[in-house]
């Protein structure tokens, strides 16, 4: 009984609010958690519940998407990343579980880790986490596999959604490096908060094969 009115007196002094629209939750706000309200969660648009089958020439063996990187789903992952709220990592990994859901409970069976894409130390130093990192740790923490750091980033490259295709490429080469060898005859899923033209992620998972991983899944909130 305490607990809740206090609870209550903390949402009068300090009303939560919605971080897509910041319209705050009242009777006239529904809440999809305590993050985001149900009206920016109804215009998130889904991506097809299904694992993609990645071309002969990618070096991994799935991409699974969530939903599209546009709108709302935009504007979450920037204020996610850049707005400096990690906390809103439970959020979008809800909204994954979600989705992710919908493909079958055995979908992660077969995954021996979870491996986030690493961000440069500068960078991570600068923005105080790495996204894919919190978010890989909490997917593991609810399939109850591994969440390892194999890989680290080698070089700061130039943000991607700034570049061209051909650029992006040109870029990301050589961005990765193993931390050290677990993966050998591992099933990995690496995991990012978003992607584009997959060049990040193709680069990642060639380091995870080279290193003897016997499958590598992507698993993304958002595909652009």
């Amino acid at each position: 009984m305490l607990k809740s009115h206090c609870s209550a007196f903390l949402n009068i002094l300090y009303p939560k609010n919605c971080h897509i629209c910041s319209r705050i939750f009242d009777r006239h706000t529904a809440a999809y958690d305590d993050n985001i309200c149900s009206s920016c969660y109804s215009t998130m648009k889904k991506t097809a519940p299904e694992a993609v089958q990645a071309p002969l020439s990618a070096p991994y063996e799935r991409l699974l998407s969530c939903y599209h990187y546009e709108g709302a789903v935009r504007e979450l992952i920037h204020k996610f990343k850049y707005d400096s709220r990690p906390y809103l990592a439970k959020t979008i990994e809800k909204l994954m579980h979600e989705t992710l859901s919908e493909m079958g409970t055995s979908l992660f069976a077969d995954v021996d880790y979870f491996v986030p894409i690493p961000l440069y130390p500068a960078r991570a130093r600068e923005r105080e986490f790495n996204q894919s990192e919190l978010l890989a740790r909490i997917l593991s923490t609810r399939h109850r596999k591994p969440c390892t750091l194999a890989l680290r980033r080698n070089k700061n490259t130039r943000p991607q959604a700034v570049l061209s295709e051909h650029d992006r490429q040109t870029n990301i080469q050589g961005a990765f490096g193993l931390n050290y060898l677990p993966v050998k005859d591992k099933n990995i899923a690496l995991v990012d908060d978003v992607v584009t033209t997959t060049a990040t992620v193709q680069e990642a998972a060639r380091i995870l094969k080279e290193a003897g991983a016997k499958k590598v899944w992507v698993l993304a909130f958002a595909k652009g």
